[in-house]
């Protein structure tokens, strides 16, 4: 699996690019709020709720010192799935939405890790 795309569409209000094509709300965003995004903790939770078995594991076996392999794939795939790019989005308050995408990545490796220990 060279490009692990996220294959989920939270709903009509997030830009979705999955593997089957783009839903594009940019014509909502201006009447977006905060509350209409997930923080980065959430955004794990909700990643992983949806990733499936093959996906997760695929994570997993990539080295940490690699995720920055999956930026342009799975990275772009959080960044638009979540609103990343808003400027409204209080997941970007402090850095980069590619940044941002790059530590929700990291996080959700940690999060997997933990997870397969238990």
């Amino acid at each position: 699996m060279s490009e692990m795309r996220v294959n989920v569409i939270h709903s009509s209000v997030y830009p979705c690019r999955t593997s089957v094509g783009t839903v594009d709300a940019e014509y909502m965003w201006d009447k977006l709020t905060e509350t209409h995004f997930l923080y980065a903790a959430e955004i794990v939770l909700d990643l992983y709720s949806m990733l499936s078995e093959k996906d997760k594991q695929y994570i997993l076996n990539t080295p940490r010192k690699d995720l920055n392999k999956l930026h342009f794939t799975f990275g772009q795939d959080i960044r638009n799935t979540y609103g990343l790019w808003h400027p409204k989005n209080p997941a970007i308050k402090l850095e980069h939405p590619d940044d941002t995408s790059y530590r929700i990545i990291e996080a959700l490796y940690d999060f997997l890790i933990i997870k397969q220990e238990k």
